[in-house]
């Protein structure tokens, strides 16, 4: 079985799952060969990021955009210098390039998922699945229909919960006791399409944005595996939800007034350097 992996680059969560995903040993036990990786910004190819900041800070208030700037910043800061100083044994997070570099996996970044560099690299592969592993731009039906058996995503949270972005944020908010991951079929509309694999995992009072985004990301990148040997030998119980959740986006300034109230945190600043 051949297979793209498209990623975001630059983001500590998608390192940890797309990790998780490449050590899995039930990878290379029912050969499951990742012929190419595709990593795009996570930044909207239409907006600038003064734009996307100006947007940010419109939407959720300045102290919320201003914490979480800080935070991405300092961890792609952080992730990009440990490999000069901290020995590879050593080290959580790795960037997109590095694990690509490692496994020795054709590697293509680029800041717009449509690009014609991007469909020529995809044409190349031929690959029976593609496969999205915490991809912020969403994939056009133009390639969507071309891997031979279907496009599959990993989405950071159950489908009955929450569907659409900042999924950890919204798990907070709401006092979830519980979040996980959901292993489903692509299609042209934003999270949705038939489930393959879902797993849950509790959700402490202690646990910041960043706890969940991990947790998630791990649990999602060996979800992805598992999914795929499941549809290799055409064991996969697809089903559709009959309570999926309605669709989040970006949280507005009450919602960040609430979440911070409430003494829930982005990250606990030792988490910021385990590196």
């Amino acid at each position: 079985m051949k297979i793209i992996l498209f990623t975001t680059y630059h983001s500590p969560a998608a390192s940890t799952a797309l990790k998780a995903f490449l050590q899995n040993t039930l990878r290379k036990k029912h050969d499951i060969d990742v012929v190419g990786i595709v990593a795009v910004s996570m930044l909207s190819p239409q907006k600038s990021i003064l734009q996307t900041i100006i947007q940010f800070i419109k939407r959720s208030g300045w102290q919320f955009a201003f914490a979480s700037f800080l935070v991405s910043f300092g961890q792609c800061v952080i992730v990009r210098f440990a490999k000069h100083f901290i020995p590879d044994k050593k080290r959580q997070y790795f960037e997109i390039k590095e694990l690509a570099d490692r496994y020795k996996i054709p590697y293509k970044e680029t800041k717009n998922v449509r690009s014609p560099e991007v469909r020529s690299f995809l044409q190349q592969a031929n690959a029976d699945y593609f496969v999205s592993c915490l991809l912020y731009q969403l994939l056009p039906p133009s390639i969507l229909s071309m891997p031979a058996l279907g496009a599959i995503n990993f989405h950071p949270a159950l489908f009955q919960d929450h569907r659409g972005t900042f999924s950890s944020f919204w798990t907070l908010l709401r006092n979830r006791k519980k979040s996980g991951a959901t292993v489903h079929f692509m299609t042209e509309r934003f999270d949705e399409g038939k489930v393959i694999l879902q797993r849950h995992f509790r959700v402490h009072r202690s646990d910041t944005i960043h706890c969940i985004n991990q947790k998630s990301a791990k649990l999602g990148g060996n979800l992805l595996v598992k999914a795929l040997v499941k549809l290799k030998k055409r064991k996969a119980s697809l089903l559709w939800l009959k309570k999926a959740a309605k669709i989040f986006s970006m949280p507005g300034k009450k919602e960040t007034e609430f979440f911070q109230k409430n003494g829930k945190h982005l990250i606990k600043w030792q988490d910021l350097f385990r590196i």
